[in-house]
């Protein structure tokens, strides 16, 4: 098991293709720990078409009450959702740029069709908020699943789970 939230979030920020699906595109972390609003959130990752990921971070050791950490996740997402590209640049120091440059460019993904898609998917909330815990509980997974069936948010829960050889 984890002992700490931070060793969770080192291992992500390190490996963001652990928070991807099949399908998904590639993704890579922006910024750790970052001030928002309406606090500070875990990580801050960015796909290869330019849509950005908030991702939190919690251990099952963690004595918040499962409802107050998704109303922590939905915070961040209503504070990101005010942020134009500009505004999440500067508060990654420049980064959010540097890795949306990062990616491969094609004839159809360059850096300037994935800013304006940053920049979209930023003022009308079409961002992936993710919630990365080591255990879900019944209860997250019946609140997580009903903000899926219910809200129009690329909401995740994920779980990782740390291998430990025997």
């Amino acid at each position: 098991q984890y002992t700490r939230e931070e060793e969770l979030r080192t291992i992500l920020a390190n490996n963001p293709e652990l928070l991807r699906s099949v399908n998904d595109p590639d993704i890579k972390t922006v910024a750790e720990e970052k001030i928002l609003n309406s606090g500070r959130f875990d990580l801050l990752l960015v796909n290869e078409y330019g849509v950005p990921m908030a991702v939190e971070v919690k251990l099952k050791s963690n004595p918040e009450t499962r409802r107050k950490i998704l109303g922590q996740v939905v915070d961040y997402a209503t504070a990101m959702e005010r942020l134009s590209f500009q505004d999440l640049n500067t508060i990654t120091g420049g980064s959010l740029e540097r890795v949306l440059k990062s990616f491969p460019t094609s004839s159809i993904l360059n850096y300037e069709t994935r800013k304006a898609r940053c920049e979209k998917a930023l003022s009308t909330g079409a961002f992936q908020v993710v919630l990365a815990v080591d255990s879900a509980p019944n209860e997250l997974i019946r609140l997580s699943s009903y903000l899926n069936a219910h809200l129009d948010v690329d909401f995740r829960l994920i779980t990782i789970q740390k291998f430990q050889h025997v």
